[in-house]
């Protein structure tokens, strides 16, 4: 175990070894797992918004209308 050195009223504590971070690589767990967020986000954004788009109610007459001018409809 390091000896611990006092210096004034705090302990100085030895410094640990910065541990390197390994070489970037496409096997990284994070970028496939971050990928695949991505791409579950955009496929289930699209199907919210083709589900929503098909599915807008719309009205139908059922009979012939004919525009009338504002001044007749007063009658």
């Amino acid at each position: 175990m390091p000896q611990l050195r006092r210096r004034g009223s705090h302990v100085s504590l030895p410094a640990p070894a910065a541990a390197r971070l390994q070489r970037p690589s496409w096997r990284d767990g994070r970028l496939i797992a971050g990928v695949l967020l991505v791409l579950v986000a955009m496929l289930t954004g699209a199907a919210a918004l083709s589900h929503f788009d098909s599915s807008v109610e719309m009205l139908q007459a059922s009979h012939t209308l004919v525009p009338v001018r504002p001044s007749e409809r007063a009658m």
